[in-house]
């Protein structure tokens, strides 16, 4: 995990969601304190979520929907930015992978 400049600190990340929650947890590594951190979103948009993922630089978190969206979410804060639509006919989102080409970033989604 890195704090708010960026730089690489001793706690560890990882993520995980179930019905309507998103979860940040953070680890410290020294005291092996865990810690929970709830995911918000700006506009008290519902979703049941089915997976998360991490974006490869860790700035963002992909979590899908049962609705067929793609939440993204900035970690610095914690806030879902968007929802957005993969897939058109309302169908859930049951698997998707996070690929890079250079410096773009693209999501391939299973619904």
């Amino acid at each position: 995990m890195k704090d708010i400049k960026r730089r690489e600190t001793h706690l560890y990340q990882f993520s995980s969601c179930g019905t309507t929650v998103i979860n940040l947890w953070h680890c410290d590594s020294e005291t092996g304190e865990l810690t929970s951190n709830p995911v918000n979103a700006a506009d008290k948009t519902k979703r049941e979520f089915t997976m998360c993922q991490f974006s490869k630089d860790y700035e963002y978190l992909y979590a899908a929907t049962t609705t067929g969206d793609i939440a993204c979410i900035l970690l610095k804060n914690r806030v879902i930015q968007a929802f957005v639509t993969a897939i058109n006919n309302i169908s859930s989102i049951k698997t998707f992978v996070n690929l890079t080409n250079h410096k773009k970033e693209y999501l391939s989604v299973g619904g």
